[in-house]
């Protein structure tokens, strides 16, 4: 199963702003007090639908589902281990928040199924990249966010961690030793 780790702002629940505001991720958080994945974990239909911000240039940027993958003709690659972590405010270390197992990884930001109770402030509903059937994801509590995730510091620091994207593409050459743990700690081989 191929993996990927998206980096996103703290929250505890990841289920709407409403006593649990994101806490770092972003420019876009910082000014607006919301992003996307403040619904990361909120079902809709048996399903968890979540998002992470691949960037800008001036354009919103896609996920390069090729390296998890899929052929260059697709539009979205399935099977997937989607790996969530944020920094924790109070220690500032980056760590495991959550997983959606068996997941499908779009390309391309998608649009919400109709009404579904994801509207953010500005009255839009949330969009996504990540779905997965509910009883596949897993937000830990926050007592239980103990995985630390490497950072890549660049060239005069450790290198195979997550770098400054949101996304990390984890394979065989990169992050083994964090692959593994995190594979034996949650029993998700």
């Amino acid at each position: 199963m191929a993996i990927i780790v998206f980096r996103v702002a703290w929250m505890n629940n990841y289920n709407g702003i409403v006593g649990d505001p994101p806490i770092g991720g972003g420019a876009f958080i910082l000014a607006n007090g919301y992003g996307s994945e403040i619904f990361n974990f909120r079902p809709y239909g048996g399903k968890m639908y979540g998002f992470v911000e691949p960037g800008y240039s001036p354009e919103p940027k896609s996920i390069n589902i090729g390296r998890l993958g899929a052929s260059k003709t697709s539009s979205k690659v399935s099977e997937i281990l989607v790996v969530w972590v944020a920094r924790n405010p109070i220690t500032r270390i980056l760590v495991v928040v959550g997983w959606y197992k068996n997941a499908k990884i779009h390309k391309d930001r998608q649009t919400p199924p109709g009404f579904w109770n994801r509207e953010q402030p500005n009255g839009n509903q949330a969009k996504y990249f990540a779905v997965a059937d509910e009883e596949n994801c897993r937000l830990l509590p926050v007592g239980m966010r103990v995985i630390q995730v490497p950072v890549n510091k660049g060239a005069k620091g450790e290198k195979g961690g997550i770098g400054q994207s949101n996304l990390w593409y984890l394979d065989k050459t990169k992050g083994p030793k964090f692959k593994d743990e995190l594979l034996m700690h949650y029993g998700l081989r």
